[in-house]
């Protein structure tokens, strides 16, 4: 996985972006064939939050479990709760 946040890539061929573009989870790529560019935009902001230091020692606990980063398993319980609470209010 390649996680990128607004980014210009120089140097792409039309078929690495056509790759790059078919694969995007999430963001909008642009490609320009003059400049052999591509950039991206994400619709991911930057969250920072204070946590008590138990909490955080669980989020590392469970990332290293997972395989994968405190943030994204921050991220996933954050948007778990979103959806939740989004889904009670459209009733």
């Amino acid at each position: 996985m390649l996680h990128t946040k607004d980014t210009i890539l120089h140097g792409v061929s039309d078929e690495l972006s056509y790759f790059l573009k078919r694969h995007l989870v999430q963001d909008r790529a642009r490609y320009s064939s003059d400049h052999e560019a591509l950039s991206t935009e994400s619709e991911e902001e930057l969250l920072s939050v204070y946590l008590p230091r138990e909490i955080k020692e669980w989020l590392k606990k469970e990332a290293e479990e997972k395989g994968t980063s405190m943030q994204a398993v921050a991220g996933e319980i954050i948007e778990k709760v979103y959806n939740h609470e989004k889904t009670i209010n459209e009733k």
